[in-house]
């Protein structure tokens, strides 16, 4: 056999190689890790969005006061909203569905001062005043808002709205 017929690289081809890799890998990764974090958001959103109206629907469908809190575990409101959250029958406690959360950020809820939850009555209304969902970054920026209103009714926000700052809502 002639030496001249190698089937395998040299150095120089494999290094080539090695440099065009990385080199694509260090503009690919920072936009894959960034399209993960908002994959992530949004999944919060939609999860946080399907318990508000399983607890609307369950308050209509039982004639009962139905409450939605931040749960670390599935047994007690602990306001811990990037934890977990819990639907529960307010006046008897029992859990109807509990959903852990991991999120890479902070969730708020900011309602009225002697509530920690959303809580619904028979006809679907929140008897609280209007109150707020807020993610926050890591850095403390609002990135989008659930905003919940007295009728029970709630609407989506990205980022700030009018007369907002991020050291109130995230701070």
């Amino acid at each position: 056999m002639n030496s001249t017929d190698s089937l395998g690289f040299t150095l120089i081809e494999l290094l080539i190689t090695l440099s065009v890799l990385s080199v694509a890998a260090s503009i690919g990764v920072p936009s894959f890790i960034h399209l993960i974090e908002s994959n992530q958001q949004q999944t919060l959103r939609n999860t946080l969005l399907a318990q508000l109206q399983t607890a609307r629907g369950q308050a209509v469908f039982r004639g009962r006061n139905i409450e939605l809190c931040g749960s670390g575990q599935a047994n007690d409101c602990d306001n811990t909203w990037a934890s977990g959250l819990m639907v529960r029958d307010a006046d008897t406690g029992e859990v109807l569905v509990f959903q852990p959360l991991k999120a890479t950020g902070t969730l708020k809820w900011t309602g009225s001062i002697n509530h920690q939850s959303v809580v619904y009555n028979s006809n679907g209304a929140s008897p609280a005043s209007n109150g707020r969902f807020v993610y926050c970054s890591k850095d403390s920026k609002a990135l989008w808002q659930i905003v919940i209103n007295r009728q029970g009714r709630f609407r989506q926000a990205e980022g700030l709205e009018s007369g907002q700052n991020h050291g109130t809502l995230c701070g």
